[in-house]
């Protein structure tokens, strides 16, 4: 799965926290040396769990961090957030 699908496997391992294993950090870092585009934390598009954006070359999908990584955000909160936005917003800065 890494070797073929990278993106995929970056935002399984990140929605599968706490692991133990590896820190997030290592995850991200690791997806980017293979080509990765990890897009951060964005309160107009991020949801709670990490997940796939297109990108503009269509080889790969770009992993959008999800709600989950930030440090002290409840997932009650977090639903808020993503309900209050109608989910409709587009974070400008990728």
């Amino acid at each position: 799965m890494k070797c073929w699908h990278p993106d995929v496997f970056c935002a399984a391992l990140l929605n599968s926290q706490p692991m133990g294993f590896y820190a997030p950090a290592q995850i991200v870092r690791d997806a980017q040396t293979h080509g990765v585009e990890v897009r951060p934390v964005c309160v107009n598009t991020s949801r709670w769990d990490c997940t796939l954006e297109p990108t503009d070359d269509d080889s790969r999908f770009a992993v959008r961090l999800g709600m989950r990584m930030v440090r002290g955000l409840a997932n009650a909160d977090a639903a808020k957030i993503v309900a209050a936005r109608g989910d409709q917003g587009v974070c400008v800065g990728r």
